[in-house]
Formats: C-alpha cells, structure tokens, sequence
C-alpha cells in the first residue's frame, strides 16, 4: 500500500472518531451541519485521488467497513444502556421525593 493511502486511511478512522462526537447530547441527534461539512471535505479529497489509488481506497474501505459497524454497534448499546441507566435514575428520584413527601 501507498504511503499516502494509509494516510488517508488513518485521516478517515480519525474522522469516523469524530463523527462519534457529532451527536447533541440532549437529543442524540447528528449535528448534521458539522456531519455535512466532514462528507463533503472527505468527497473533495476522494475527487483528487486518481482511478488506481481510488481502487485501492476502496478496498481498504471495505476491510475497515466491519470495524466501524462495530464501533456504531457497541455506542449504540452503551447509549442504550446509558438511556436504561438515567431512566432508572429517573424513577428512583422521583420515588424519594415521592417517599419524602410522604413521610414530611
């Protein structure tokens, strides 16, 4: 493989990282003007890239595609298990207040 590929290969899983930054934290959204910006950034950099090395990207591409499904996979089932984790926060809260009153 070419230098310059494996750069870009690096650069891509550096922004895959990013874009798992991406999400707003109060309503698990993409920030889709920030996610808009990264795509067309990498699509400017692809349209440079001559039909060989494309090729090549392509292939490295599909060798790392499974790894990033994984990684989606295991922060979506964090982020499920942290949404389970403040529901149940949630309900214990609002069982003290609910105790409290009670016994005020």
């Amino acid at each position: 493989m070419d230098d310059h590929l494996d750069q870009q290969i690096e650069k891509i899983k550096t922004e895959v990282n990013y874009l798992t930054q991406l999400t707003d934290p109060e309503t698990s959204f993409l920030k889709l003007d920030e996610v808009n910006n990264l795509i067309m950034g990498f699509l400017n950099q692809i349209q440079l890239l001559p039909l060989e090395q494309l090729q090549q990207y392509n292939q490295k591409l599909l060798e790392i595609t499974p790894q990033i499904e994984s990684s989606i996979a295991e922060m979506t089932r964090q982020k499920n298990e942290l949404s389970t984790e403040i529901y149940n926060l949630n309900q214990s809260i609002k069982a003290t207040k609910a105790y409290e009153q009670q016994n005020a």
